[in-house]
């Protein structure tokens, strides 16, 4: 039972997203904005990650993270297209992860066919867990509000596209002497995800 209500409660969170960012897809072109640049809707998300230490009793990394974010194109800046992104999707331990930005992407599109690649990166904030441990032994999760900056490459026709990342892993360390704590970059993840656009 609980896990039938936790995915109602979560398919409602997803359908107000999209609601929400149907009504600012629609109104950018009323504001003067959107000029050439789409916008797209992405799913999915697969994960591999680099292993940077072994953490006693820690739980595997999650790798299915079943997102969805849809990228409301604003501007175009030169060749530059500036997009709002909002995301949700499961992190590497399961739990839900928030995102929003603004991204800068760069399309390169090739004459000679309907394929497109662009480089690009986001830039924003995310709300997730990460992994706390004392002297490398597990000792449990926090949820914390993280910068966002991610770097990407995406591949694909005009109408559907992937998207490759590598984003770094963070840890949490927790001196039991006083208490304080001390965060720290992990080894990278290799992230992948789908989408079409709009």
């Amino acid at each position: 039972m609980y896990g039938v209500v936790m995915c109602l409660r979560n398919g409602f969170r997803l359908v107000l997203l999209i609601s929400l960012l149907n009504v600012v897809a629609f109104a950018t072109p009323v504001w003067g904005f959107a000029e050439n640049v789409n916008s797209a809707v992405r799913f999915g998300g697969w994960s591999y990650h680099l292993e940077d230490e072994v953490v006693e009793n820690a739980p595997t990394y999650n790798e299915n993270h079943l997102g969805l974010g849809v990228d409301v194109g604003l501007y175009r800046w030169g060749n530059w297209h500036i997009q709002f992104s909002l995301n949700y999707m499961k992190d590497s331990w399961d739990d839900h992860l928030y995102a929003a930005s603004i991204t800068f992407d760069r399309p390169i599109d090739f004459e000679f066919t309907d394929w497109t690649f662009a480089l690009g990166t986001s830039v924003g904030v995310q709300s997730r867990s990460i992994m706390n441990d004392h002297n490398g032994e597990f000792t449990g999760f926090s949820r914390r509000t993280l910068p966002l900056i991610m770097p990407y490459a995406r591949l694909g026709t005009k109408d559907f596209f992937t998207l490759f990342t590598v984003y770094p892993q963070f840890r949490e360390r927790i001196n039991v002497a006083d208490g304080s704590r001390s965060y720290r970059l992990e080894n990278p993840v290799v992230f992948w995800q789908l989408g079409f656009t709009l």
